[in-house]
Formats: structure tokens, C-alpha cells, sequence
């Protein structure tokens, strides 16, 4: 699948975020509208948004602590139907959402997303392995949060196939 060309200071800071995160002690992936944006989807991201666990938005914290904008602490939104650990960065100039621990409210009930190692596919990105969530994943979490216009959009470019 062919990749969207993301602005300089989008790849920059994806760049940042591999090179420091590069190691197994946390397992993250960019998911949203940058992750579609890297698969080709015609899409224009406003941030970046990383998927974790909770030590891994406190991994990613220490990490990156000159970039840090606002602390890793939990926040939920039932307007937005989601809730994670969750903190934010400035990395020359992108913000970067931090999300460990990622729950969606489905039908009343808080409940957590799928795991991040099991549903995380690389995307190669200027010489680095980006980690990203699986198209299919992304279209679940859009349909949970009621975001039906965006999984369709997935499900059109890949063909209704993920």
C-alpha cells in the first residue's frame, strides 16, 4: 500500500519518536489520522496519536521530557466516548498525544482496546519501522466511538478488505 507523503515536521517528529523509542521496554504504535495518512488514505492529520499501556505513556514521557506540553495522567471523556492515560508533547511544532491504556465507551460500558502488540503492523518511514495499528483495528475503534464516516473511509480505500 502506498503511503501519503506526511510534511516535514510531521516526519521529523516520527522520526524523534522512533529513535528514542526504539528498544523493548515499550510497545507503542501511531494510530488515527496519521497511521491512515502513512497507509495512503487521503487524510490530513492534525497531530500525531500514539498508542500505549499505562507504564508505556510513562516510559514515553520520561523519554521525550523536553517535549513535554502536559503530563501523562488519566482523562476520560464521555463525550468523545474514550478514556486513556494520557499526555501531551510538542515536538518541533506537532502535537503528539500520548494514550496508554486506551478504553472506549461501547453501549454504556467502559471497555478496554485491543492489545497494541497483537494489533501493530511497521510501516517504513525514511529508513525507520514505524510502528502502526492494523487498519482493521483502526476501523473497529472508529465504529465503537461512533465514528462511522472515518471507518468507511478505511474500508474504501483498502477495498472493504484489512
Amino acid at each position: 500500500m502506498a503511503t501519503q507523503t506526511l510534511p516535514p515536521d510531521f516526519l521529523a517528529a516520527l522520526e524523534t519518536l522512533c529513535d528514542r523509542l526504539d528498544d523493548t521496554e515499550v510497545t507503542w504504535a501511531v494510530t488515527a489520522s496519521t497511521n491512515l495518512a502513512l497507509r495512503g488514505i487521503p487524510v490530513e492529520p492534525g497531530d500525531i496519536d500514539v498508542m500505549t499501556d499505562g507504564p508505556g505513556a510513562e516510559v514515553i514521557e520520561r523519554r521525550l521530557e523536553e517535549y513535554v506540553e502536559s503530563g501523562v495522567a488519566r482523562s476520560r471523556s464521555v463525550e468523545h466516548r474514550i478514556a486513556s492515560d494520557f499526555g501531551m508533547l510538542d515536538i518541533g511544532g506537532v502535537r503528539v498525544e500520548i494514550m496508554g491504556d486506551v478504553e472506549h465507551l461501547v453501549d454504556g460500558e467502559w471497555v478496554s482496546t485491543a492489545d497494541i502488540a497483537t494489533n501493530r503492523e511497521f510501516v517504513g518511514v525514511d529508513g525507520h519501522d514505524v510502528p502502526v495499528m492494523a487498519l482493521e483495528r483502526e476501523r473497529e475503534g472508529y465504529r465503537e466511538l461512533g465514528r462511522d464516516q472515518r471507518a468507511e473511509l478505511v474500508d474504501a480505500h483498502c477495498g472493504g478488505e484489512t
